[in-house]
């Protein structure tokens, strides 16, 4: 488990604030602005209007989003045909804004691990997963289940989880004994009693033209019944060129 424990966004900085044009003129007054940090840093301006109204004022939002801490003053200019231009400035500073915790409570509760970081931190928890006992769970002779770790990380401004699973699968052991196996060849599988009598369970494959062929090998399918026995393995037949290997 890796934990990541600040999570800062100190990466860009960003100027915002609102200017006021008033009109004390008893006509309205169109107008044209502009809005620039001291750095060259030219600011957004959120403008509806371009016009005063009468005895009225406009209010406009700028957001400005410079490189670097190095601006101190913001000038804004506001141009009106046939006057002459008006400024006016407000001083700059930046505060940091911390999004999350200097330290926070690394916790896993699956294994009972709680744990305050200031730092990156690494942490394994080996664990072993015990696979049932009961043969109803298993298709095949194989059971699959998934096991699901969530951890945590808390602090006063953080609330993170990550979650990772895990996926196990168990085959069960097989203690047969005598007990007699066969491999069955699908369509090619003959039940032995269809061609003697008096035979127990089972199949003899084939005849079987060239090629490659892999069969499940039950052991107790009593009366040829695969449900009723279990896949103990796996019987391979390479038949090329009149030579027959059987792996």
């Amino acid at each position: 488990m890796l934990a990541y424990y600040n999570f800062k966004i100190n990466f860009y900085y960003i100027v915002t604030g609102k200017i006021t044009i008033k009109n004390n003129n008893p006509y309205p007054v169109e107008f044209n602005i502009n809005d620039v940090l001291n750095d060259g840093t030219v600011a957004n301006i959120a403008q509806s209007t371009n016009v005063v109204p009468v005895n009225d004022s406009v209010i406009l939002d700028y957001t400005a989003k410079p490189d670097d801490a190095s601006a101190t003053l913001n000038t804004a200019t506001v141009s009106v045909k046939g006057q002459p231009d008006v400024k006016a400035t407000a001083a700059v500073s930046f505060t940091e804004n911390i999004k999350g915790d200097d330290k926070v409570v690394l916790g896993d509760a699956r294994v009972d691990y709680s744990k305050e970081i200031s730092a990156t931190t690494s942490v394994d928890f080996p664990e072993s997963f015990k696979c049932s006992a009961d043969s109803s769970m298993y298709v095949d002779g194989v059971y699959k289940f998934s096991e699901k770790n969530i951890a945590t990380l808390i602090g006063d401004n953080t609330d993170l989880e990550a979650s990772a699973t895990v996926d196990i699968e168990c085959r069960m052991p097989v203690y047969w004994g005598d007990e007699t196996a066969w491999a069955y060849g699908d369509d090619y599988a003959i039940p032995i009693d269809s061609l003697m009598k008096k035979a127990n369970w089972g199949w003899t494959n084939g005849p079987l033209p060239g090629g490659d062929y892999e069969w499940d090998i039950y052991a107790g399918a009593a009366q040829n019944d695969i449900s009723k026995g279990m896949l103990v393995g796996k019987l391979i037949v390479e038949y090329n060129k009149g030579c027959v290997t059987v792996k």
